[in-house]
Parts: C-alpha cells; structure tokens; sequence
C-alpha cells in the first residue's frame, strides 16, 4: 500500500514529478556531504580595540582567544544522475564536481525530515549524502519526487555493504 493508494498510483505520481523536473538534468538542491568541517573564528581588530577601551587588559584577554568549531559542509548546488553515477556539481573543495561511481552507492531512501523531506544516499564506509529539493514548485510534490530519483538510483547501485559481503 502506497502512501495514498495502492503502489501504482504512487509510481505514477512520481513518474509525473520527474518528468516536470528530469532528474538527469541538473536540478537545484542543497546538499549536506558527508564529514565535518572545521571553522576558526576570532575577534575582528576593531571588537579587540573596542573591547580594550572598553574594559581594559579584561576585554583584551577575553577577545584574544580563537574559537574553533566542526559545522556539517553544507552547500546549495545541482544535482544530476548520469550515466556513471550521480554528479553534484562543483562540491569539491577545488570547485570540482563530485561524481560518485554506482558502485560506490550503496542505497537510495527518501526520509520524512521537517521543514523540508530529503533524499539520504548511502556509500561505502558508512557515508551518508543528504539533499534536500527545497526548490521545487508548489505542484511538484517532493515527497514523490525523492522517492522517485531513489527508485532511479536504487535500480543502478551496486555497491555491497561490508555488513552483507558473503551473504
């Protein structure tokens, strides 16, 4: 049973998403890849200035330190299935795309998340891609449309969880 009718009318639903937004031409996404990122921050000359002025070596002191953090790498960009694989454009570090091989893709689901559903793409050693389709148009459900681009990725991925070898 389907979300609100039998399977059919579901795969029907979403074949009609994805034809008003092809999932193999770029679509516009936000994507939150897999790791940490570390972000320093420290105080800007002028707050270190006013700070000082303001209660001397005290505000000095508490305005030097650096503070470090670890944020998820998180970026607006598109997304596409190739024939390869999946593609996010320009995710890498030095502005290169990010192409990730089927063989590499362990699995596709679409996961209910408020305020916007997502697509969580499983890789090898225990890696998770999440994207978010927040641009969608109001008629384009994105509940059928995640679900249907994980059904595109699931029939092509052939990666093997290190859990399921030998089975």
């Amino acid at each position: 049973m389907g979300l609100f009718g039998p399977p059919d009318e579901d795969i029907d639903e979403e074949n009609k998403v994805l034809e008003s937004n092809n999932p193999y031409d770029w679509v516009k996404c936000k994507v939150e890849l897999p790791g940490f990122e570390m972000v320093i921050e420290s105080a800007s000359p002028w707050a270190r200035g006013l700070a000082t002025g303001a209660f001397g070596l005290v505000g000095l002191a508490v305005t030097s330190g650096v503070n470090q953090s670890y944020e998820r790498n998180v970026l607006n960009t598109y997304f596409r299935i190739a024939d390869k694989g999946v593609v996010i454009f320009q995710a890498c570090k030095d502005g290169a795309d990010l192409r990730i091989p089927w063989d590499n893709i362990i699995s596709a689901t679409y996961i209910r998340h408020n305020p916007y559903d997502k697509l969580r793409i499983r890789l090898l050693k225990n890696q998770t891609i999440e994207i978010y389709f927040n641009d969608l148009s109001f008629f384009d459900n994105p509940i059928h449309y995640c679900r249907g681009v994980a059904r595109l990725i699931n029939e092509k991925a052939c990666g093997i969880n290190p859990e399921d070898e030998g089975w």
